[in-house]
């Protein structure tokens, strides 16, 4: 579970995506486990405290051949823009090509992912959304790459209760399915994440990053509202139809609609009891995420 550092065929890690909401917890996980850790950062003064610092970006092959001198293990934490439209120029697919290519030119042992679960409802029911497509196919060329992989297929985050469900003081919970999911913390992925790149057997494997409970999203809001004593919040019912209709005139809430549309329906299953077998399984609930974020 924890080699050490002469026993671990991965030490030196370089995290794409390091500052985000989800890459910051994993880059400190990291470092906590003892790897020495490189973030590419766009600008710099951007990254976790621990990690050094690499200015480069994703479209740009020479700041990431640069980067990867000297690193085992490549981790991606790369999503959409709010404002991205399939016709530009993606991190998800673009920055995927390329940070494949600088990969495998630099030798990299592994190439690691966050990949969302809720993907899979792609051309189910007749939904398509090219954002989810694009998201499917990112996973597809990193396995396919020919560049030893560890693709981590997560549920939602309790995080989006302080980021995209956030609206001042409400959480805004959108769609009236709302299918269970399996919600987890950033801070329990990133120690799976840590665990799993430090021990051997996780290459060529993929990992599920599920929670203990399997929560409705109105649900995972009543529970974080009740808990979350320190401020007065409140629920807010968001409906998928209207939403959609305002969202044919701002394209970033366009395109979040769409996801919630995918999340809406989605029939999560459970998968990761191998994973927590293996790897440990994640501890945080919603009550203890409201008191500690």
């Amino acid at each position: 579970m924890n080699p050490t550092m002469t026993q671990r065929e991965l030490q030196r890690v370089l995290v794409i995506g390091a500052s985000g909401m989800l890459g910051t917890p994993v880059t400190a996980a990291l470092i906590a486990q003892g790897f020495t850790v490189s973030a590419l950062a766009r600008k710099a003064n951007s990254t976790v405290a621990g990690a050094r610092e690499v200015v480069g970006d994703v479209f740009d092959r020479a700041s990431l051949d640069a980067a990867m001198r000297d690193v085992d293990a490549v981790y991606i934490n790369l999503g959409a823009a709010p404002t991205d439209r399939e016709r530009d120029k993606l991190t998800e697919r673009e920055g995927i090509a390329t940070i494949i290519a600088a990969a495998k030119d630099a030798k990299v042992r592994r190439l690691a992912m966050i990949s969302p679960m809720a993907k899979a409802y792609e051309g189910v029911d007749g939904y398509h959304w090219w954002g989810m497509a694009v998201k499917q196919a990112a996973e597809r060329a990193v396995i396919e790459s020919g560049v030893p992989y560890t693709v981590f297929r997560a549920s939602s985050f309790f995080e989006n209760l302080r980021g995209g469900m956030r609206r001042g003081d409400a959480i805004s919970v959108m769609g009236r399915k709302w299918k269970p999911q399996r919600f987890v913390s950033g801070k329990d992925f990133g120690a799976l994440v840590a665990r799993a790149l430090a021990a051997p057997g996780s290459a060529n494997r993929v990992l599920y990053a599920q929670g203990q409970e399997a929560l409705s999203s109105r649900a995972l809001a009543e529970r974080y509202i009740a808990a979350r004593t320190s401020e007065k919040l409140e629920l807010q019912a968001a409906p998928l139809g209207v939403m959609k209709f305002v969202g044919f005139f701002s394209r970033p809430l366009g395109n979040v609609v769409r996801l919630m549309e995918a999340l809406d329906a989605y029939d999560e299953p459970f998968a990761a009891q191998e994973t927590w077998d293996e790897f440990g399984a994640p501890s945080e609930s919603v009550e203890q995420y409201a008191t500690r974020a």
